[in-house]
């Protein structure tokens, strides 16, 4: 494949650079299965990839990994990790491997290491972390790009365990939550991949995609946890992380919906037809419905249960962040302008009015589960205002929407909740 040829020549060139560090032994340079079998399907579907997208992943990404960490061995990244100083780093690992447990899954099955200390242990630095994950070796580390080089170099001459700590944590946990290389299995559409890796990292450290901190979050992915909740709602959790791990769509939801969602995959490229597949997180709601109607639809009109009235605490907690752009793109805790939320139940959102200084996504909305949206609308609510919504009563909003939905009685056109 071209592509394959392009990324091996582009590695060549950029290993064989002036002042270029030879690779540990253990790492592997090449295109990651999941984007070598997407692109090909693209590529046999469409008659050819266009040529920029060939472009960023085989020659782009992979000279930006060497460059990154091989030509100057950036410090940071290649600091040694010790969980007991990286407390955000700590508690993501290990709420990861504790929420496959859950599950019934295994750290193991996503790593090859078991538990958090052995993988750090094992993989002891941030390099080497990123190195052994699903994308490692063709992509560099989040996070650590060259717009980010000076404001972390400054932070870290001042405590470089804190740095690293709250800026790449979450970028790192991000990468161990998509797993390792599985060869040969055909690989799930591009966003259902993000969302099965930060749904689960999300489910281990909320912190991490809705921040308490400015600069600890990932940004600009919250929708594809969106995308990871209405799969989970519909197919289990265990389904969407189980991708993670290897299983083919096919074989975590049964071959009836996954050639829906395969087909919804396919459709998403052909409307974009551009490289960086985040931009699929602007339309989670399109991806939400979809798996609605794979999953048999009627999502609206079934009873609510209890994994719609568990999705009102994430829904809560997503209008309590916005995006800035200035002097990089970044998640900061806020609370919502006039300190009001907004209930749609025509449309089942979840809102906020938009942030002044905000980008990306602005104004902030969530899915408000159907079901429950129905039972509003059923009673004569049509709206919902909530009234002093302020972080430090998120919790109490939550359990407010909680009860207001689950109720029984009699609602005005426009209800509000006053904190």
């Amino acid at each position: 494949m071209v592509l394959e040829r392009r990324f091996e020549a582009a590695v060549a060139a950029q290993l064989a650079a002036p002042g270029t560090q030879a690779p540990p032994p253990t790492w592997r340079f090449r295109l990651p299965p999941p984007v070598a079998a997407t692109l090909a399907a693209i590529g046999d579907a469409e008659g050819g990839v266009p040529d920029e997208v060939v472009r960023y992943y085989g020659e782009e990404q992979p000279a930006a990994r060497v460059e990154q960490l091989l030509r100057g061995r950036a410090p940071l990244l290649w600091r040694r990790l010790e969980l007991a100083r990286l407390p955000r780093l700590a508690e993501g690992l290990h709420g990861v491997a504790d929420v496959l447990a859950r599950h019934g899954l295994a750290l193991r099955d996503l790593t090859g290491v078991d538990g958090a200390g052995a993988l750090i242990a094992a993989r002891d630095t941030a390099a080497e972390l990123q190195a052994h994950a699903l994308f490692g070796s063709g992509a560099p580390i989040l996070g650590a790009g060259p717009g980010d080089r000076d404001r972390l170099a400054a932070e870290a001459a001042r405590d470089a365990d804190a740095t690293l700590d709250l800026r790449l944590s979450g970028f790192l946990v991000h990468e161990v939550c998509h797993g390792v290389a599985h060869d040969g299995v055909p690989p799930a559409p591009w966003a259902l991949l993000e969302a099965a890796a930060l749904h689960l990292g999300c489910a281990a450290r909320p912190a991490h995609y809705f921040p308490d901190d400015e600069g600890e979050a990932l940004p600009a992915v919250a929708g594809f946890v969106l995308i990871g909740e209405a799969f989970a709602r519909h197919f289990g959790a265990a389904a969407l992380y189980r991708l993670s791990l290897g299983a083919s769509l096919a074989g975590a939801i049964g071959a009836p919906a996954a050639e829906a969602l395969a087909r919804a995959g396919l459709d998403d490229w052909r409307r974009a037809r551009t490289a960086p597949f985040v931009v699929h997180a602007l339309d989670a709601r399109t991806w939400v419905d979809r798996i609605a109607a794979a999953a048999g639809g009627g999502w609206r009109d079934a009873a609510p249960t209890d994994a719609d009235v568990a999705m009102l605490d994430l829904a809560a907690r997503a209008m309590f962040h916005h995006h800035r752009s200035a002097p990089a793109l970044v998640a900061a805790p806020s609370d919502p302008p006039e300190a009001r939320l907004f209930v749609d139940a025509r449309t089942a959102t979840l809102s906020a009015l938009p942030r002044p200084d905000g980008c990306f996504a602005e104004p902030a909305s969530w899915l408000f589960p159907p079901p429950l949206a129905r039972r509003l609308l059923e009673r004569g609510a049509e709206r919902v205002v909530i009234e002093g919504a302020t972080r430090a009563r998120r919790a109490d909003v939550a359990r407010a929407l909680e009860d207001l939905a689950t109720s029984d009685r009699a609602l005005p056109r426009e209800h509000v909740l006053a904190f």
